[in-house]
């Protein structure tokens, strides 16, 4: 459950990207959110099932232990099935990550959200990728390292717009450069 609340904790960051870039760049913003929906959406899908099928697997163990075979057929399924919400609700943070790092300069965004966003997507690629071909892989470490800082320097930056404004305005750039 604690990944699902996870999901929940970045859609309300990618609310405040979606706010703080929506007037400059509209449809990057919308996807920022689109992305954060589907993520969230996976990501607390994967949490309920996951834990519903846990414990009624284990429920079923513990009445039948003579049922093994049967319930380790049916345990397979449900890592499949979690696999798979995993795969679904990771790609759309990676993108998101990528989309933020190639906003441009007249975001304020700082080289270290951009480097560190490029970091976390290919850190969440690499691993799922090395996870196709069966190999078990540190990247997801990696992820779990550098999204605290990431998302520090990324609220950094949202509270800077906030004070400036609240969001970014496209006619303040325009009267600047005339």
């Amino acid at each position: 459950m604690l990944d699902g609340a996870n999901h929940l904790v970045f859609f309300v960051t990618w609310v405040g990207v979606f706010i703080a870039t929506f007037k400059m760049w509209p449809v990057r913003a919308a996807l920022v959110l689109v992305l954060g929906a589907m993520s969230l959406a996976f990501g607390l899908t994967k949490a309920i099932t996951t834990s519903y099928i846990a414990t009624s697997l284990g429920a079923r163990y513990l009445a039948d232990p003579t049922a093994k075979e049967s319930l380790f057929a049916a345990g397979t399924v449900a890592d499949g099935l979690r696999a798979g919400l995993q795969d679904m609700d990771t790609y759309p943070l990676a993108a998101i990550w990528v989309l933020l790092a190639l906003l441009p300069s007249a975001a304020g965004l700082g080289r270290a959200v951009r480097i560190l966003g490029w970091v976390l997507a290919a850190a969440l690629v690499f691993d799922g990728v090395l996870h196709l071909a069966s190999i078990d892989s540190p990247f997801f470490v990696v992820v779990v390292l550098v999204s605290p800082p990431y998302f520090f320097i990324l609220g950094n930056w949202l509270k800077r717009i906030s004070i400036n404004g609240l969001v970014m305005n496209p006619t303040a750039s325009q009267m600047a450069s005339a």
